[in-house]
């Protein structure tokens, strides 16, 4: 979600809690002037103004919640829309406890054919591309693109090439 969705919740947020304090207060004074003596007390009405103002707060971490789990989710490679529903629905924050436990590790894209990989594999399950290569001074693992190896520090540029003999556990 970007900073420009984020904004734009807040001043509906915002809107919508100056709206309903701006409406409180106009049933406080309207009910002043037809009876008065027994209107709606203006301090009533800052209250169910906040009172309003917290309700939205939590409806809108409770919405929050639910978008947050769904983008964590697809980039997860779990179901979205399932974790999403858990995390919202099932009462004491229980769904989104359950799910930041279950959770699985954050997928990364192959560079040859864009399909979702795990973070320690070496060869796209796919393709069979490369997603790591092998450093020609140290033989250790390094990550395609890169100018030097992090681990030695020597220029890799054209020498870098898939490990022989399969994958390198990492």
């Amino acid at each position: 979600m970007g900073r420009e969705m984020i904004r734009k919740l807040f001043q509906i947020y915002l809107m919508s809690i100056a709206g309903l304090f701006v409406l409180l207060i106009m049933i406080s004074l309207i009910s002043q002037g037809m009876r008065p003596g027994h209107g709606f007390p203006l301090i009533l009405a800052l209250f169910g103004s906040l009172l309003g103002a917290l309700i939205l707060i939590g409806i809108f971490v409770w919405i929050g919640i639910g978008i947050a789990v769904y983008h964590d989710a697809k980039k997860r490679g779990m179901e979205p829309l399932l974790w999403a529903l858990v995390a919202t629905l099932v009462p004491y924050l229980l769904g989104l406890i359950a799910y930041l436990i279950i959770r699985h590790p954050i997928q990364c894209l192959c560079p040859s054919c864009s399909q979702p990989i795990a973070q320690g594999d070496v060869y796209c399950k796919s393709c069979g591309g490369a997603v790591q290569v092998q450093c020609s001074a140290c033989r250790r693992p390094t990550v395609p693109g890169s100018r030097y190896c992090p681990h030695c520090g020597v220029l890799l540029g054209e020498s870098a090439a898939p490990p022989p003999g399969g994958p390198v556990v990492i």
